[in-house]
């Protein structure tokens, strides 16, 4: 009979995935990735992998959590596979077809080697046989699969733990008996440890009659598609018909059938190592953001006499975001690089006299000739930047001048507009009416649609007293008659708790749409959105980007302050910016 050969037989059996975007599925989705990703995630690095909404996969992580598939971590801000989807993995280990596979695998190398062979994982601390082939000799030693023995006096078993991460190898250790089954039984954990660095060194794990006298055993790691050891394939034999050093020479035939199972793995679990590497990263919806703004736009830089000027210059250029073009005094910006051993060779600089005005009206001349896509302060003064840029004659439309900030913090799951907490400094409701529709253009043209905005103030009730909330109703009400923003949902008045947290407003009994949820948060005045932008970075530990929208072209106004990856961060939203609005 003719027998196909099990990997051919694995792609036949594979299922079709075309269903993928049911609701079902995308559940499988959260649970793959949290199996492949070999690390914690959290809510918002969930989310930019599955490209499920907050509320759908916050509902059904809460669904898993309660089922035991998913667990979070200490401290409640990461989640992890829980103990029932590792007990499913198990069990998936062991299905039907894919056993088969694996047994007729084992079986070939029984065949080839003459000596039984098995395949097993660690389970709950303890070693698991998978599968077994009894060579045909009348001296065996009988392992059936599902026998469990400690992992501390087996070959398969001192591999598997070896490829344990420290921490979770300790946990075991610390409740694993170290019993002695022969005088060679290895029982002091010291020498444990010892014979595990050795076999992680060399890749091979012996059992040197540890378990049962005259009994010897090889094995080797099988690893699953992300490079993990996940089982372990051995071959052991009575060390009278095969001492341990002619077993040795069986380990090259047991990496290639260890290579062969990994093959029945690798269909599994989907590969998020390119992710997983993305997720190291500290703030990864900007980094996507940074990625996606690749271009070779110009972009100027005014009066870059800092440090901090130029190596955002170098950044940029290195990250491919646009083509920059330096404008002020050539002597001094080449003074600075050489100091600090930066290369300005293909570098434009545009010359001026020594004077920030100056450098910014040279600026606005080449925006209005079409030379400049997009500004960046550089170590000048705001308002020596600004006072030519909103002046009659320079780079005004009719839209008002204001400034939107995004926010990227960890306990929350997607950017965070903020407006305005720069450029105006006590707007009335029509004036904040200009801002909101500037941002919302902005952030649609960054790719956040149906955008939920909350317009805070200190308290969520109209107080006739605070400006802050009539303007909120104000605002309110004309988007309910007129829509200010299509597809859109203003709420306000809020107070800054229940706009940002939905159980706050449950509590205060706010029936909202967007409590919890916001995109994009008005704020008062300059005085609270300082406040508020400086809170966050300083003491929530946030990351920002901003652009000052209304004018001719976006405009960066950056801090000396501001990290190096903000000003990035910056000049992408602004090329985005530019790029969407040509």
């Amino acid at each position: 009979m003719l027998e196909l050969d099990p990997i051919e037989q694995l792609d036949t059996a594979k299922r079709d995935n075309s269903g993928e975007n049911s609701s079902m599925l995308k559940g499988v989705v959260i649970l793959e990735a949290l199996a492949g990703l070999q690390q914690p995630a959290t809510l918002a690095q969930l989310m930019l992998i599955t490209g499920m909404p907050k509320a759908s996969l916050h509902r059904t992580l809460a669904i898993f959590e309660e089922a035991g598939l998913v667990a979070r971590e200490p401290g409640g801000r990461t989640y992890a596979p829980g103990e029932r989807l590792s007990q499913l993995a198990m069990s998936t280990l062991t299905h039907d077809t894919v056993s088969a596979i694996r047994h007729t695998i084992l079986r070939k190398l029984v065949s080839d080697l003459g000596e039984t062979c098995n395949l097993a994982v660690l389970r709950r601390g303890e070693l698991f046989y998978l599968d077994r082939v009894e060579a045909d000799w009348a001296l065996r030693l009988h392992l059936p699969p599902g026998t469990v023995l400690p992992p501390h006096c087996s070959a398969s078993g001192k591999l598997l733990l070896a490829y344990k991460p420290a921490d979770e190898r300790a946990k075991i250790l610390e409740n694993l008996p170290l019993e002695q089954f022969t005088h060679r039984t290895i029982t002091d954990r010291h020498l444990l440890e010892s014979e595990m660095e050795r076999i992680v060194s060399t890749g091979y794990a012996v059992d040197n009659e540890e378990y049962v006298l005259g009994v010897s055993c090889v094995a080797v790691p099988v690893r699953d598609s992300l490079g993990e050891v996940v089982a372990a394939i051995a071959v052991h034999a009575a060390t009278a018909r095969l001492p341990l050093n002619q077993a040795m020479e069986h380990i090259p035939k047991l990496k290639e059938a260890s290579e062969r199972i990994s093959q029945t793995l690798s269909y599994s679990v989907p590969d998020y190592g390119h992710l997983r590497e993305n997720l190291n990263v500290k703030y990864p919806l900007l980094e996507k953001m940074i990625e996606g703004a690749k271009s070779d736009l110009p972009l100027g830089v005014v009066y870059p006499l800092s440090v901090p000027a130029l190596e955002t210059v170098f950044d940029l250029i290195k990250r491919q975001l646009c083509t920059p073009i330096l404008i002020g005094p050539r002597k001094d910006i080449e003074e600075l690089a050489a100091i600090e051993g930066l290369s300005l060779e293909g570098i434009q600089i545009v010359d001026t006299p020594k004077d920030p005005i100056l450098a910014t009206k040279k600026a606005v001349a080449m925006v209005k000739e079409g030379k400049l896509a997009v500004l960046m302060k550089g170590s000048l003064h705001t308002e020596d930047l600004m006072g030519p840029i909103v002046s009659r004659d320079g780079l005004r439309t009719d839209r008002r001048t204001s400034h939107l900030f995004l926010f990227e913090l960890e306990r929350y799951p997607k950017l965070l507009g903020i407006s305005d907490c720069v450029v105006n400094i006590a707007p009335n409701a029509a004036q904040k009416i200009q801002i909101l529709k500037s941002s919302l253009e902005a952030l649609n043209n960054l790719g956040i649609k149906r955008t939920k905005v909350a317009i805070i103030a200190a308290t969520e009730v109209v107080n006739p007293t605070m400006q802050a909330t009539t303007d909120a109703k104000e605002i309110v009400d004309t988007h309910a008659i007129n829509p200010i923003h299509a597809d859109t949902i203003i709420e306000g008045p809020f107070g800054f708790d229940n706009a940002i947290s939905a159980e706050s407003a449950k509590t205060k009994g706010i029936k909202s749409a967007v409590a919890g949820d916001p995109d994009l948060l008005i704020v008062p005045d300059l005085q609270v959105g300082n406040i508020l932008y400086k809170s966050l970075i300083y003491m929530a530990g946030a990351e920002c980007a901003g652009t000052v929208l209304g004018a001719q072209v976006p405009i960066i106004l950056t801090s000396r302050a501001d990290s190096v990856f903000s000003r990035v961060a910056s000049c992408a939203m602004a090329i985005v910016l530019a790029k969407n609005s040509q």
